[in-house]
Parts: structure tokens; sequence; C-alpha cells
């Protein structure tokens, strides 16, 4: 399914991919000079680590595609759990954490007849905050890479046949403070309250001590600490 193209430098995988939108097509990037995460930040990239983004076209609706931020963690999970790496968490909307510190993140980028998934895992070198594949497994970037994609086409197949509904229950299964309070910052008022759920539209539920539920969407800002 995937056809991957290396370039030992670029400015951003997501920016090349973007050129050439052919289903499959993956750009692995050794470094990147101008990577970015959610909300437009920096995503610092130096060499040691896996930076790729892959282009799809989901026969499914694209109403639906934000979803593919579950699928894709649900696929690094499970490639995480293929190298013997069981203590891996998901943390709503788009992260994987590996005791409590940030491993990877997921990108998703739409447009008219195609979706950008852009995916940045810590390998070899990372922050003292962060985690790193090689803490735990000596696994090259490749190969780790060849685990990620094999998932990534299980899970993507999957999702496509049967929905959303075993992509949730599987993330839900992992899901980071679940049943734990959080603060969800909304741009005029804050709300604190338990984690409680994901809906079908993947939107966070937020319950309240008198059971009331509100929807958060991934604009919104959450304090995990409460």
């Amino acid at each position: 399914m995937f056809d991957v193209h290396y370039y030992e430098t670029v400015a951003s995988t997501m920016d090349i991919a973007r050129d050439n939108p052919r289903h499959g097509l993956v750009i692995q990037g050794g470094e990147q000079t101008g990577g970015r995460g959610r909300r437009g930040n920096a995503w610092l990239s130096p060499k040691g680590n896996l930076y790729q983004s892959i282009v799809l076209r989901p026969k499914t609706s694209q109403q639906y595609w934000g979803q593919l931020s579950f699928v894709m963690a649900v696929a690094l999970g499970k490639a995480c759990e293929e190298c013997g790496i069981k203590n891996y968490v998901l943390k709503w909307p788009n992260d994987v954490l590996i005791d409590g510190r940030k491993l990877a993140g997921i990108l998703i980028e739409g447009h008219n007849d195609f979706v950008i998934v852009g995916t940045g895992v810590n390998i070899e070198i990372c922050p003292d905050d962060r985690a790193k594949i090689q803490d735990i497994i000596d696994i090259s970037i490749n190969d780790f890479r060849d685990l990620f994609l094999a998932q990534i086409e299980q899970f993507f197949t999957l999702w496509e046949r049967d929905g959303f509904i075993t992509i949730r229950e599987l993330w839900m299964k992992r899901a980071y403070k679940l049943g734990e309070d959080i603060q969800a910052n909304l741009k005029d008022r804050s709300h604190t309250g338990k984690f409680h759920n994901i809906d079908s539209d993947g939107f966070l539920i937020l319950k309240s001590n008198n059971d009331e539920e509100m929807k958060i969407s991934s604009s919104d800002i959450i304090n995990w600490e409460g």
C-alpha cells in the first residue's frame, strides 16, 4: 500500500507530500528544518527520529476524516506492542505517551480530496521530559517505521470497512486520564469535570459534578491536571 520516499533533510515532510498527493505516498525525512505540530507550533525535528507524512485518499466521507488521528494513534500503539512496549497511553486528541512522557504526535491536514497524516516518533533522541523507543528496545528508525506502516494499513482498512466503532473502542482502552478530573479552557470560559468518553465524531465528553455532559473539540485547550 505504501511507497516510501526518503529525504535526508527537508523543510517539512507535509509540504512535500502536499505537492504530490498520491494515495499511499510516504515522505520520510531524516530531519526537518521547518516541522510543525498542532496549532502551527514548531516541531523540533533533529536527526535520530521518525518523521513521516502519509497521503491518504479515504473512501469514507470527508466529514469523518478527523477520526484518522485516532486510527493513527491506535496503529502506533500496536506498533509499540509489537516491540514489547506495553505501558503506553493515548492522549486525546493526538499524542502517544509512555510513563506520562510524550513519545509521538500526530497531525492531520485535510484537503479537497485527500488527507495528509504527519507523525513524529521519538526513536533515538528526545528532551529529558519526553520518551523515546530506544529507552525500551533497540530498534532502528526504519524497522520501527515498517512496523508502524503495517499497523496503519491494517487499521485504516478496518476503519474504511467498519467505521469508527472498533477504532474508538481500541483507543478508549488506552485513553489517558479517562475517568479523572481535567479542565477544558474554551475561548470564553473554563469547565472542570471528568474525562468521561469520546463520541462518534472524536469530541471529548466532559462530565461535570452534576452529571451534565459537554463536548470539547480539539481546538480547545485541556489542562490535564484538572
